[in-house]
Order: structure tokens, then sequence, then C-alpha cells
């Protein structure tokens, strides 16, 4: 039995640009195959939480297929989305400081005065109508990814399991998924989940 062979990481680099100038699609399943696994394990070790380190992972990805210096000889896409991962588990972790500090510090100042019962229950069902009827304007796929993730509240493995495709295949779907339809709800004027005042 002969051992496997590893790609010199210039040739990855490689097969990557030269599949990226034909299919960016080809492109992304090849980079979430290929770093994926890594890209969460980096961030987890910073943001110590795995579907978010998931999550970050996942976006640096999206966004090194935006990335304009994608296709350049001398641009390095491991190597930038190890840095931009790291960044944005960084920021993640800021933010919930920031977060932290603000609140134990004027939460009592900040917090609103709370809604009664009715009117939550009011604006909490004029939310939950309004989110379903963008799900219903996405495409079937993207609209079952969500509701697999956000109704039935399944893991991205649960949801492999459900759909019978691979980890990463979920992972990319999500991605997309909540894009289109964060698309749509910025098109739209959402109601509030909890009024203020």
């Amino acid at each position: 039995m002969q051992p496997a062979t590893r790609l010199d990481p210039l040739e990855t680099e490689r097969r990557i640009k030269d599949l990226a100038a034909t299919s960016r699609d080809a492109a992304y399943e090849l980079i979430m195959r290929l770093y994926l696994p890594g890209l969460t394990r980096h961030a987890t070790k910073v943001v110590q939480d795995d579907e978010e380190a998931t999550d970050l992972a996942v976006d640096t990805i999206v966004c090194a297929m935006k990335e304009p210096r994608l296709l350049d000889p001398g641009f390095r896409i491991k190597a930038w989305l190890y840095r931009v991962v790291f960044n944005h588990a960084l920021n993640v972790l800021r933010d919930r400081k920031r977060r932290t500090q603000v609140l134990e510090q004027y939460g009592s100042v900040l917090a609103p005065p709370g809604p009664t019962d009715a009117e939550q229950r009011h604006a909490d069902g004029e939310l939950a109508y309004a989110l379903n009827r963008l799900l219903r304007r996405l495409n079937p796929e993207h609209e079952t990814i969500l509701r697999l993730r956000y109704h039935e509240e399944l893991s991205y493995g649960e949801i492999a399991n459900r759909l019978d495709v691979p980890i990463g295949t979920v992972m990319s779907r999500l991605s997309r998924a909540r894009a289109k339809l964060l698309e749509l709800a910025n098109a739209e004027e959402l109601p509030n989940a909890s009024p203020i005042g």
C-alpha cells in the first residue's frame, strides 16, 4: 500500500486559481474541502465555540471568492484565509468584550421599558409572519436549509444526515441562504422583534 501523496502547496494554489478562472463554484467547493477543517480549528482556538468558528470559517471562504486578487499569481490563498479568519475571530472577541462592558456599566440605563405580554406576542407574531413570507420567497433549497437550522435547531451534522450531503455543502448552502435572506430582508422593512418605548 502506497502512502498518500500530498500536493505541493504552490500546486494546490495554482489548481484553485485555474479552477476559479473557469468556475468560482467549483473553486469554492475545493477550498471548502481543503481548508474548512483547518480554518475552523484555527478560529475555535480564538472564539472557543465550534459553531461560531465554523460560521467564521465559511464566511471567510465566501469572502475569498469575492477577493479581487484571488487570481493574481502572487496571491497566497491559504495564508490570506488563515489571516482573515483569525482577524474575524478577534473581532468577535472584541465585540463580546465591548458588549459585556457596556451592559455591565449601562445596562439598567439602556434597557428600554419592556413591552406588555400582549404587545410582545403581537410583535413576535408580526416578525414571524414577515420572516415566513421572506423564507417562502427563497428557492426551496435555501428555505429548507434555513428552516432545518433555525426552526428545527439541527446541528450542521444533523442537517447533513437529513439531506444526505457532506457537511461542507451544508455550510456553504447555509451561508448562501443567509446572504439571500438578508438581501430580501434589507429590501423590506421588517417589524421589530421587541418594540421600544
